[in-house]
Formats: structure tokens, sequence, C-alpha cells
């Protein structure tokens, strides 16, 4: 079971050590292997404990398939990230399910945007925590459609009220309520129904396309798949 210290930094945020010690059956000897996780600046003490509990089991596991075979090993630091990650997915077929392959491919994919050119000599932790900062700091574009202020009156006159959009034109009912309320629809429905209706979308609806961070929850799991590809320094007694 992996060992974690926590210590505070100067700067008032918290640092956890997480150690790795167990005997390797095929050589004998007893595997010694030690990593840094620091949290989000915006975890609870909660979070926190979770997450970090999360990160030393994945490193834990990761490590003891690198020993077994399970995963891949760096014969040389000259190589790339984009390089020892390739071998890393391909190893790990293996050992994981499906599910997490295809995470960590993507993950992985979007890991080379950023430090994939590196040699795995020159990566530094701050050029790591620099790539996490980026990712903490990206936004995915947000479209919402809403119904404008005269969309009951310009569907009149074009002919058409609820009655012959639902019976005549077969628009799902539920939608439509909410359209006719002045509530939000997708943007795939409101272009379907103006291509339907025939009426151009703009006569129709107001599209608003806003930046919005990402959960915590998705940057969260895009760095313990990132962790736990990057090699650290490993002893052995």
């Amino acid at each position: 079971m992996a060992t974690i210290r926590k210590r505070q930094l100067m700067n008032g945020g918290n640092a956890y050590t997480v150690q790795v010690k167990f005997k390797d059956k095929g050589s004998g000897k007893t595997i010694l292997e030690t990593t840094t996780w620091r949290p989000d600046g915006k975890m609870t003490a909660k979070q926190e404990e979770r997450a970090v509990q999360t990160f030393a089991e994945e490193f834990e596991r990761q490590i003891k398939a690198t020993v077994n075979g399970a995963t891949a090993t760096v014969d040389t630091p000259n190589i790339t990230f984009r390089e020892f990650a390739a071998q890393w997915l391909e190893k790990i077929k293996r050992d994981c399910s499906l599910n997490y392959y295809v995470k960590a491919r993507d993950s992985i994919a979007l890991a080379n945007e950023y430090i994939g050119g590196y040699k795995l000599r020159e990566l530094t932790p701050a050029i790591i925590q620099n790539f996490y900062d980026k990712l903490d700091a990206m936004k995915k574009k947000i479209s919402r459609v809403f119904p404008k202020p005269e969309f009951r009156s310009t569907l009149e006159k074009y002919g058409f009220n609820y009655m012959k959009l639902r019976y005549e034109v077969n628009i799902q009912s539920c939608t439509l309520a909410n359209a006719f309320a002045g509530k939000a629809v997708s943007k795939n429905w409101s272009s379907d129904f103006a291509e339907r209706t025939g009426i151009p979308f703009h006569e129709l609806f107001d599209e608003k396309i806003t930046e919005e961070p990402y959960a915590y929850e998705t940057i969260h799991k895009l760095k313990r798949i990132i962790a736990p590809s990057y090699p650290s320094q490993r002893k052995t007694v």
C-alpha cells in the first residue's frame, strides 16, 4: 500500500509525497518509488484527501504494472514524452479496461500538444506544472438557443400553430412546449425545426455562445491519467 506524507509549502498550500515500496518477486529486490502530488488550490480539505488517495492508488497500480512488464519502461532518457507515452499506451492494453484505455489515449493526445516534443531528461516539475496550469485554464464553448420573443407570431405569419406543428409536422410535444414557453432548446432541435417548417433560423431563434471552464472532475481525470504515464525516479534497494 502506498504511503502518503503531507507537508505545508511556504505559500500556504499543501504538497503530498507518495511512496510505493514492495518486493519484486522476479528479482527479489525491493522497489522504492516516490512522487509528489499537489492539489488544486480550489479544493476543500475533504476533496484533497479523496484526490490524493485516488492518485496514490493509481500511482501504486502503475508502478507495480511497470515492474511486472504490463506498462512501458524507460530504456533511455533521450526518447521524447510522445514516444514514451506511445509505448505506455501499447503496454497498458494488457492491464486495463477499454474505457480507461480510451480515456488514456485521448488524454495523452492532449498532453502531446504541449509536452510531446520534450525528451524525458528535459522534463522538469516546472514544465509539468505549466501544462497542468494550462489544463486548469481550458474552456469549452457552450451554445444555447432561445426562441425569439416573437416566436409565436412568426409561426402564425407562416401559417403554423401548435396543433399543426405537433400533428402535421410531427414536432415532439415536450420540446415544442418548451419553445412556446420561451425556454432554451438544443441547437440540433432548433436547426431541424427551422428546416422542417421552412422558416429561416434567425427569424425564430437567438443563439448565444459562451466560453466556460471545464468541470473540476474532467480536468482532475486528465491529470490522474497523465501522471502515472510520466516516469518518476525509481530506486532499488
